[in-house]
């Protein structure tokens, strides 16, 4: 399952101030696409937001990080009370660094981000190559 290879953002505790907050805001069920009937219906009675937004549009592979993201930082305007502003802070910045290794990887080096330049622009080269040596019927 795609939970056990995403980062380790569920060991990372969310304020207990804020947990009825993020149960709130937790999403629908994943595995499950809605028929028009349901959609026109949670249009009608307001119910879809963001929330419900990302768990429709985002990746079957995505879904378990991004609802384990959904469980430690708020969203739709909700916020944390002042005096746990600081610590909200540095749970959301170490939440954030696993959610963009996950999705974007370790950050790359100089030299391999020329290596990855070169490579881009030599298979660009080639498909420039292809476009202007076929034949169109």
């Amino acid at each position: 399952m795609s939970f056990l290879k995403e980062p380790k953002i569920y060991m990372i505790k969310p304020l207990k101030s804020i947990d009825s907050t993020l149960k709130l805001q937790k999403l629908m069920n994943f595995k499950t696409l809605l028929n028009n009937e349901r959609l026109l219906n949670f249009s009608k009675t307001a119910e879809i937001d963001s929330i419900y937004i990302i768990s429709i549009c985002c990746e079957q592979h995505f879904k378990g990080m991004i609802d384990q993201y959904l469980q430690k930082v708020l969203l739709n305007g909700r916020v944390v009370p002042m005096h746990e502003y600081n610590d909200y802070t540095k749970m959301k910045s170490k939440v954030l660094a696993l959610y963009r290794k996950f999705f974007y990887g370790d950050p790359i080096t100089f030299f391999e981000r020329n290596i990855e330049k070169k490579y881009l622009a030599a298979k660009q080269n080639k498909w420039m190559r292809y476009l202007s040596n076929r034949k169109v019927k």
